[in-house]
């Protein structure tokens, strides 16, 4: 008996594997750092989510027999650049390094921040500066929103 294999094959599901590859990140988080052991990076002040007006349906994924599907509206990038400004400079530096992981990709580029304040000598991780926001996006174009507040440069030693 002949196999038959499937091929899937839509522009929309490859390119949503295109942008949005996998990848993994993890982070500790935890409230008062023992003091000499524990030195934190940033710390959290608040969090929330919102679903951007008029994405409904903008990114979809679908878990299928063929794998994982994506569906991409045309406006997805209008959707985005109207509600951002451009990312920081050390956003391209773990994507040219590692490509797109989705999610992941934001504690990359925290990891790439810190390197780069230490590197400079600057007095936080968060390059110098006291506050910080992280956005992330998710299906249904959702955006996530982290406000962080910089913490002392820890001993370059401690960085290895």
């Amino acid at each position: 008996m002949p196999r038959i294999f499937y091929i899937f094959c839509f522009v929309d599901s490859l390119v949503g594997q295109a942008s949005f590859g996998d990848g993994a990140a993890a982070v500790i988080v935890g409230s008062d750092p023992v003091i000499g052991v524990e030195r934190p990076l940033f710390q959290l002040v608040s969090a929330s989510q919102t679903i951007l007006p008029d994405s409904d349906g903008a990114i979809d994924g679908h878990l299928r027999e063929v794998g994982l599907t994506f569906h991409l509206l045309k406006n997805v990038p209008r959707l985005i650049s109207n509600n951002i400004e451009k990312s920081l400079t050390e956003a391209f530096q773990p994507l040219s390094e590692y490509g797109n992981m989705s999610s992941a990709c934001v504690l990359f580029i925290l990891d790439e921040m810190r390197k780069s304040a230490t590197k400079e000598g600057m007095s936080t991780t968060g390059e110098g500066l006291d506050w910080g926001v992280l956005f992330g996006f998710g299906s249904g174009v959702t955006a996530i929103c982290v406000r962080t507040a910089g913490a002392a440069n820890p001993s370059p030693i401690l960085l290895n």
